[in-house]
């Protein structure tokens, strides 16, 4: 028998096979390059989103125990804007690469720097934003996001979180519109400021003060009398108001005209019970003219140097009279001359006139004054509906801010000297913060 020959591997097969092992192993080399590299991804990736965590919930525990909060825009943190001295800062440095936490140090009077977190983030370009949420019940919420950018990448890492700063009484944000937050001004000790605030009441005395919220008639000591409810509640808002700080307090009465129960300002730091026993005494009588309460109330500002000026006008029903100019010369008197004589008192007359005297009370009388809260108390919403035009006249002819509140029960009203509480408390915060 013949033997089989056998044929064996030619040069061109060799090479071909040669090539295939080496795309193979190329290949394999390949996909074990990018299983680690991606993994490198990975493993930076967190440990900048923990960087950046790490961060975030630092300024949560700063900002959980301030007194105070401020969110900031460009125009008053930045490269070139002055901090100022008292308040601590968070926000980005001026590289854009590191958060910083800027601690006013009162011994050598500038700042102590303090980086959140480690000293780099994987040479990031970070992105910064505060929010302060006005939906949250108690304004003390910041929304709080964190963006990095790797350089010459489009690539982001964001984390956002909220930042609740319940040590504070709220959060105001100094932000103009079309602008964002880019930073926080915080402070752990009070205020410790030296802005006064002169309150003027000008309270509604006519005859139906003395009746119920609806209309009906009871007698003088019950207290469910509008007026017995009134001195209630104001009375509480005299210690609310004494809670602020550095605020004094006068009283005016008006129905068919007005007077002072308490004209000099009562500093309610060294004394409430003046003001309250006033507030006591309050008579009922006659009919309702705000335009001479009014007149009366801003008079006694302009005299005040206080740096805030307030007035609260309380009214329970339709405006039906006004005053008028003592030497006939004019419609209105518009004069500071007190007490008015009552030939001067026009009653019966209709609201377009009463209403437009209280217009141009406020623009005569008006200048530096913050605001004129009205409030329209009565269980009969018609009666006091025209408070909106009393509040309108206030705001467009005499160019004060005016805010007009229906209060139809007791706790309406208390609420509203809350509501009033709290604004002039925050007008006070934005006077003096940062």
């Amino acid at each position: 028998m013949m033997k089989k020959i056998q044929k064996g591997f030619t040069l061109t097969e060799i090479i071909i096979a040669i090539i295939l092992t080496s795309m193979v192993g190329l290949l394999i080399g390949l996909v074990f390059n990018t299983m680690f590299s991606g993994r490198n991804i990975i493993e930076r990736e967190a440990s900048i989103q923990s960087e950046m965590r790490t961060s975030m919930q630092y300024v949560d525990r700063t900002i959980g125990k301030a007194t105070s909060v401020f969110v900031l825009d460009e125009s008053k943190y930045g490269k070139d804007v002055r901090k100022t001295e008292g308040w601590n800062y968070i926000g980005l440095s001026p590289d854009g690469k590191k958060v910083i936490n800027y601690i006013w140090n009162k011994s050598t009077k500038s700042w102590d720097e303090s980086v959140l977190g480690t000293n780099s983030l994987y040479d990031m370009q970070l992105d910064l934003e505060f929010k302060a949420d006005e939906s949250y019940q108690d304004n003390r919420l910041i929304n709080y996001n964190l963006t990095g950018q790797y350089k010459n990448s489009k690539n982001k890492l964001s984390i956002d979180t909220a930042i609740s700063a319940l040590n504070t009484k709220q959060v105001i944000s100094k932000v103009a519109k079309g602008k964002k937050g880019v930073a926080l001004a915080y402070r752990n000790d009070p205020i410790e400021g030296q802005v006064n605030t002169a309150v003027s009441f000008v309270f509604d005395t006519s005859g139906s003060m003395a009746y119920g919220l609806w209309n009906q008639k009871l007698e003088p000591t019950d207290s469910r009398t509008r007026m017995n409810i009134l001195k209630t509640k104001a009375n509480l808002l005299v210690d609310d108001l004494k809670e602020i700080g550095n605020v004094s307090v006068n009283l005016v009465r008006f129905s068919g005209d007005a007077s002072y129960i308490q004209e000099d300002f009562v500093e309610l730091d060294k004394d409430t019970e003046t003001i309250k026993t006033k507030i006591k005494a309050l008579p009922t009588s006659w009919i309702t003219n705000p335009g001479d309460g009014l007149r009366y109330g801003l008079v006694s500002l302009q005299r005040n140097p206080a740096q805030l000026k307030y007035v609260v006008l309380l009214t329970d029903g339709i405006p039906n009279a006004y005053t008028a100019s003592p030497d006939g010369i004019g419609k209105y008197d518009l004069t500071a001359n007190f007490p008015t004589n009552g030939k001067q008192i026009k009653a019966d007359q209709p609201v377009s006139l009463t209403t437009e005297y209280v217009g141009q009370v406020a623009k005569t009388f008006g200048s530096g004054v913050k605001r004129i809260s009205v409030i329209g108390f009565s269980g009969n919403v018609k009666e006091i509906k025209d408070g909106q035009k009393i509040a309108d006249q206030i705001k467009t002819v005499g160019k004060v801010d005016s805010t007009f509140v229906i209060a139809t029960n007791e706790a309406a009203l208390e609420q509203t000297f809350a509501d009033i509480k709290k604004q002039i408390q925050q007008d006070l915060w934005f006077v003096s913060g940062p």
